[in-house]
């Protein structure tokens, strides 16, 4: 939920359900089925820590797990963490996933942890892949993928935020 350390989010959320009958990646999108994704100004995140929270509902249609991932780029850009392939077989569950980071703005890397889960299950907390970043702008996003195809499996975003720690 944002707070006052908010400093960025993707807006028009939650969107359309997405995954059915399909086991490619997807980028979440929001309601007008724009990808649901938000862009910072540059350096705004240098020497800063900071943490990015992205998270949703889902329904397994079947036996099938679930993975989300965070990325730094555009479109699917530079995979910054996964939960991981977590079971969802035939059951309704929430998602999310969270980083805690800062950035050096020397290497113009972002460094840190991360955790999520799926339904029940929870990720252990690990580090977050050290993505490099330009001076430019930074975008970021949330895709999702489903291990098996079945019209009743869908999942929804319902936030992604950007909070100053």
């Amino acid at each position: 939920m944002a707070n006052d350390n908010t400093i960025a989010y993707a807006p028009l959320l939650p969107g359309a359900a997405q995954g059915a009958s399909s086991t490619a990646e997807f980028q979440f999108k929001n309601s007008v089925a724009v990808i649901a994704e938000f862009t910072i100004e540059a350096g705004l995140l240098d020497k800063r820590r900071f943490r990015l929270v992205a998270g949703g509902r889902l329904t397994g249609g079947t036996t099938t797990n679930f993975t989300a991932k965070l990325y730094v780029g555009t479109g699917l850009g530079a995979a910054l963490f996964s939960t991981g392939a977590i079971a969802c077989n035939s059951t309704s569950g929430s998602w999310h996933i969270e980083v805690e980071g800062l950035v050096d703005d020397t290497g113009r890397v972002i460094n840190g942890t991360g955790t999520g889960g799926v339904a029940a299950a929870m990720t252990a907390v690990a580090i977050a892949t050290a993505a490099a970043i330009p001076s430019a702008a930074l975008t970021f996003g949330v895709s999702g993928t489903f291990s098996a195809s079945n019209s009743g499996s869908k999942a929804y975003m319902d936030y992604f935020e950007l909070e100053a720690l």
